[in-house]
């Protein structure tokens, strides 16, 4: 397992590279990925950056929401 501390909310500017990890493609990786958000309030800032950025990464934030995270 992979397990990421995320304390710096700019990381989601980086939502395609995430689900890249998570997917595993190019990587010799068979386990699972943990992104533990500390610090952070999730529907607060984190949802309102991801709204705010001015790039594809709201899409590509949606997408991985829906097919690889759960929250827990």
């Amino acid at each position: 397992m992979l397990i990421i501390n995320v304390h710096d909310i700019n990381i989601f500017k980086h939502c395609w590279d995430l689900k890249q990890l998570v997917k595993q493609e190019k990587l010799d990786f068979s386990g699972f990925v943990l992104l533990v958000v500390k610090d952070l309030d999730w529907e607060k800032e984190v949802k309102e950056f991801i709204e705010k950025l001015e790039d594809d990464n709201s899409c590509e934030f949606r997408d991985m929401m829906l097919d690889f995270y759960q929250l827990m």
